[in-house]
């Protein structure tokens, strides 16, 4: 039983695979640098593929048989003539039994796509420009063009791979811009190749290799003008990565009294002080690549050196700024200080803690104010007033005396006119009589006349 299960198992595996075989594979075919490039899809696995090649105008027997294995799926076929059309046809194998049938003939004609010609590469202030030709054969559509680079750390650390230059992958100009692949003092592989439509050139390589001390440094642009008791040179579109080294003397000097300064070039801008003034100095600089390479010398620029000239608008500057200072000083006193004076002149007193109470302030109440009444006072001894009673017109005086002023009742009681006495503030009499005097004085001014007067003892 268990054999019997394997046999169908494989014969149903055989019969799986001779079907596949059946299935005509898929095939394309274009033209690569002088020759033919066949690649396959979906080919089955564990066979082979089988393809001939011939010239149309050739013979029948003049076929080239290839046999590749299914995985590999491209096929190159090199050294064919060129402007001549050559046909292509596969078939899938499996042990050299099954077979697949045929794809249809696909022919093309193979152009002279040779590599690119005449690689070259410019590299002035170290910028550098690759540049090439491209292949005499016609092409129907625009042309591309990629580039690849191999420098120091390729070959060193990569077994030697080849890097594609990012900015020079399928261009159509014939020149690329490789400044910032290059950006090592090493010795450099370029190569380039062409593509149209589904064709492909061969590689086009620079000889020899490229290394960017080979760049090209031109004469530095360069100004000079007086400044001060000075000079101040300038430099425009200096190269990157380089120095420039000036050369300043005095007209008139000894050939060996020369100035040299070294500045680096993004710096663009050299000040020269300490000059004579009415003196002429002359200058003159180059570009310097490490010291290794240098361009050629610019010409002798040569200038009088003069006074400074920027004491007046200095000056003016700063009278300027001293002038709004003190306005400014002056504005903030007229504003500020007034209230601050006001403050230091009308001085308030601030409450004793006592009076400090929180919360609502408590309700005082007003009393209406006394008023102090005072009046002047006669007093009548009491001598007088006995003898004025034996007299017998005691009675007569004193009922007089409620009708009369103070005047008149010290003389009923015999007190010398003239002499008063006056009593506190406080009080409220209108006449005090002194003992017995005071009291018949009172006694009487009830009985008599409706003037009111209160007595205080």
């Amino acid at each position: 039983m268990k054999t019997a299960a394997i046999a169908s198992a494989l014969l149903l595996v055989r019969v799986h695979l001779i079907h596949s075989v059946r299935t005509v594979p898929q095939m394309t075919v274009s033209t690569v640098g002088g020759g033919l490039q066949v690649s396959f899809e979906e080919a089955p696995p564990t066979a082979s593929m089988e393809v001939e090649v011939w010239k149309r105008s050739d013979a029948p027997g003049q076929v080239l048989v290839l046999v590749i294995p299914a995985e590999q799926k491209l096929l190159p076929v090199h050294d064919l003539q060129d402007g001549a059309e050559y046909c292509v046809r596969a078939r899938v194998l499996l042990k050299e039994e099954p077979r697949s049938p045929d794809t249809q003939e696909k022919c093309v004609r193979v152009a002279d796509w040779s590599a690119p010609g005449h690689v070259t590469m410019g590299s002035i202030n170290m910028k550098h420009i690759l540049g090439w030709d491209p292949p005499p054969a016609p092409c129907s559509s625009p042309r591309r063009y990629s580039v690849q680079f191999q420098g120091e750390f390729e070959r060193t650390h990569h077994n030697g791979t080849w890097t594609d230059s990012p900015e020079c992958q399928d261009v159509t100009q014939t020149h690329c811009d490789q400044t910032l692949d290059l950006g090592s003092e090493s010795d450099y592989n370029i190569r380039v190749r062409a593509r149209c439509a589904h064709n492909t050139s061969a590689w086009a390589q620079l000889a020899p290799p490229f290394n960017r001390r080979h760049t090209v440094l031109t004469v530095p642009q360069m100004t000079v003008s007086a400044m001060g008791g000075g000079l101040q040179v300038s430099f425009e579109e200096a190269p990157p990565k380089t120095s420039i080294e000036v050369e300043v003397w005095k007209r008139g000097d000894a050939p060996g009294q020369v100035l040299v300064l070294v500045i680096p070039a993004e710096q663009k801008l050299l000040p020269v002080h300490d000059l004579q003034v009415g003196a002429e100095y002359c200058v003159r600089a180059r570009v310097l690549l490490k010291e290794e390479l240098r361009s050629p010398d610019t010409k002798e620029k040569c200038v009088t050196v003069t006074r400074a000239s920027w004491k007046i608008p200095t000056a003016v500057v700063l009278t300027l700024l001293l002038m709004t200072g003190v306005a400014f000083a002056t504005y903030c006193c007229v504003v500020r200080c007034r209230s601050q004076r006001y403050y230091r002149c009308v001085h308030k007193e601030a409450l004793p803690p006592s009076l400090l109470v929180e919360g609502p302030a408590p309700l005082v109440p007003v009393e209406r104010e006394e008023l102090e009444l005072c009046a002047a006072v006669q007093v009548v001894p009491k001598d007088q007033r006995l003898q004025a009673v034996h007299n017998g017109d005691g009675l007569q005086r004193g009922s007089e005396s409620a009708d009369v002023g103070p005047s008149q009742l010290s003389s009923s009681c015999g007190t010398a006119p003239g002499k008063v006495q006056k009593v506190p503030p406080a009080c409220a009499v209108t006449h005090v009589l002194i003992n017995d005097c005071a009291s018949e004085q009172v006694g009487q001014e009830e009985r008599s006349a409706p003037a009111k007067h209160e007595v205080v003892t």
